[in-house]
């Protein structure tokens, strides 16, 4: 695998986050990503379940996965191909740097 130079992250609604992360820890070589509770604003409110209305927001989870440029590709691949009713919105940033500061493993 190679270096991670690019931030993958994936959102979707909260009711489609197992699929999501049961299809990421079914990859072969899984990284590590992590998996966090969010809200989405700016749907319309009648994709909003009753809760979310009144909340005025969607429960979301965006998940972040640290990746080599090459590897964000054939994953959102494999996500199309394999997930393809999900409703996952993506973005790629570059990773600048990176490491553990504390009793993580030295960078």
């Amino acid at each position: 695998m190679n270096a991670p130079d690019r931030l993958l992250q994936l959102i979707v609604p909260a009711s489609q986050a197992t699929l999501l992360s049961d299809f990421l820890l079914a990859q072969a070589a899984t990284p590590f990503f992590t998996a966090i509770e969010a809200a989405g604003f700016g749907q319309p409110h009648e994709q909003l379940d009753p809760d979310e209305q009144v909340a005025g927001a969607q429960r979301k989870v965006k998940f972040e996965i640290a990746l080599a440029a090459t590897d964000v590709e054939h994953l959102l691949a494999r996500l199309h191909t394999t997930l393809p009713s999900l409703t996952i919105a993506w973005r790629v940033l570059p990773v600048l740097d990176h490491g553990t500061v504390g009793r993580g493993p030295a960078r």
